[in-house]
């Protein structure tokens, strides 16, 4: 390009009136960052004497000579130590027309510098194309000047978004198990340097650690979610994408306390041309002790001297199976007990894992054998869960069955025609004793009352009161004693019953005869 430019004071600058400097095109993809080194004279005409002179971002201080070239380039510019770019870029004032900073290196060749518009390449999409320009001058071996034009074109290629983390993102959730569904949720950044993409973010993946329950990732996968499916994710968005933990129906009620599930999640955001980033999101939820819940056989009964499952060297003994239930994994079973003695101190209960108990008491200790038919005594002891959550008292019952009296003392007696044993009383004779009980049965070692009850015979009548005493009265004068002869007896009785009726005595009375007088 040629032409003539006046500059300040009348001075002439002259440009060659043959081009000698050609257009140049240089071609990078955007990843192209850094110091770019422009060889602008390797085309250009006017042989070795020939050096870059000035340079500037195609746009003239002077609209009316921009036609012919650019007045900015008639000052020469500071060339800078090809191998000290830092100073270049520190010193220079120029720019390319999209504002990257240019200068003169001392090898002849122009520096650029992508550092100012690294974010503008950064946002090429794929293919997307970006056209920088610099124009320049090189000053011939006569003097003259001849300018030209660089092109320096930008190639898109494909940024993959960036998942993170900034501020008050979050990317994990503590929860504790409390027998219902579980809820946490927080925000992740998302950022994709193609503006042109649009993003999508799903849950890909789930891992499970710690205790399980039997659960897998197809059964907890579902329960984190993300929001929105799909987002521009432009430079400067930030948390712009929320994730949500909900675990309905699932309660997480089997891990006990001190046991801990943790899952973790794989959150993708895909630009959808093959970039992508993932982003861990970790739910750790921590077991509680669940309460355990106890069922089963609780009750038994045993009978005195016969026991529920019979006398077994000389004891009582009875037995149940009590259930249990318990969420909580490995603590659906009961705390061991091994010869805990009974509330009433009747008897031992023992206790297994699996809830199975057995009860011993001796069947000849008193409190048992006083027991009388209908009396009952109990004994009992706590069964508890493992983990202490629940418990359950067992009772066992012990019916007492009526034991036989043991009937001694006086059980007979003797009276004399005319005489008795007590003498005559009112015309009768009478006689008396009494009777001994034992029973080992509480209160019943007594006999049941009888008053004026008739002997055996019905020569005279008997009463007995509930200690034993007993009297007969007979009439002395009754024809069927006044008969006997001398060395003649008859006997009247009656029969004497414990209370309880399981033992009797007879008593029996001998009237003995006299020699009446006759009468003449």
């Amino acid at each position: 390009m040629a032409t003539q430019v006046t500059g300040a004071g009348g001075t002439t600058t002259s440009f060659s009136n043959t081009p000698q400097a050609k257009d140049d095109t240089f071609l990078y993809s955007e990843d192209a960052t850094g110091i770019l080194i422009l060889n602008v004279l390797a085309n250009d005409l006017g042989g070795a004497a020939k050096t870059l002179y000035s340079i500037d971002d195609t746009i003239s201080a002077s609209t009316a000579t921009k036609t012919y070239a650019p007045a900015d380039l008639l000052t020469k510019d500071i060339t800078y130590s090809s191998s000290n770019d830092s100073a270049g870029a520190a010193g220079t004032t120029d720019t390319s027309q999209l504002g990257a900073k240019i200068w003169i290196a001392s090898d002849g060749t122009i520096h650029y510098s992508t550092a100012s518009i690294d974010g503008l390449l950064q946002s090429l999409a794929a293919g997307q194309v970006l056209v920088d320009y610099v124009t320049y001058a090189i000053q011939l071996g006569n003097g003259t000047l001849s300018w030209a034009t660089a092109a320096i074109q930008f190639t898109g290629t494909n940024d993959k978004p960036d998942i993170h983390l900034v501020t008050t993102d979050s990317a994990a959730a503590s929860l504790t198990e409390t027998n219902s569904p579980l809820t946490a949720s927080g925000t992740l950044t998302v950022n994709d340097a193609d503006v042109s993409d649009t993003v999508s973010a799903s849950v890909t993946s789930v891992s499970l650690g710690g205790t399980t329950g039997g659960l897998n990732s197809a059964a907890v996968i579902n329960m984190l979610t993300v929001s929105p499916a799909s987002l521009s994710a432009n430079p400067g968005e930030t948390h712009n994408l929320t994730w949500t933990f909900n675990s309905t129906p699932q309660a997480f009620d089997f891990l006990a306390a001190g046991e801990t599930l943790t899952l973790t999640y794989t959150i993708t955001a895909d630009d959808g041309h093959g970039g992508s980033d993932s982003q861990l999101v970790t739910v750790t939820i921590h077991g509680t002790n669940d309460s355990a819940v106890i069922g089963g056989v609780s009750t038994d009964d045993v009978t005195e001297d016969n026991g529920a499952d019979g006398i077994v060297a000389g004891n009582l003994t009875a037995d149940g199976l009590l259930t249990i239930t318990d969420v909580d994994a490995g603590e659906a079973n009961f705390t061991t007990q091994a010869a805990t003695a009974g509330s009433n101190g009747y008897g031992t209960f023992t206790l297994a894992a699996d809830g199975s108990w057995t009860y011993t008491a001796d069947n000849t200790q008193a409190a048992i054998q006083q027991l009388g038919a209908g009396d009952t005594i109990t004994d009992s002891f706590t069964a508890v869960s493992s983990d202490g959550s629940d418990s359950q008292l067992v009772t066992v019952t012990i019916h007492g069955t009526n034991d036989s009296a043991v009937i001694g003392g006086v059980s007979t007696d003797d009276v004399t025609e005319d005489n008795g044993a007590d003498g005559i009383v009112a015309g009768n004779l009478t006689a008396d004793g009494l009777l001994t009980i034992t029973d080992v049965d509480a209160g019943e070692a007594n006999f049941t009352t009888q008053a004026a009850t008739a002997g055996s015979n019905g020569y005279g009548t008997f009463t007995l009161a509930a200690d034993g005493s007993w009297t007969y009265t007979a009439d002395n004068t009754q024809a069927a004693i006044q008969q006997l002869g001398a060395g003649d007896t008859i006997t009247d009785s009656f029969t004497a019953v414990s209370s309880d009726g399981s033992d009797s005595q007879l008593v029996t009375v001998t009237i003995h005869g006299t020699n009446d007088s006759a009468v003449i």
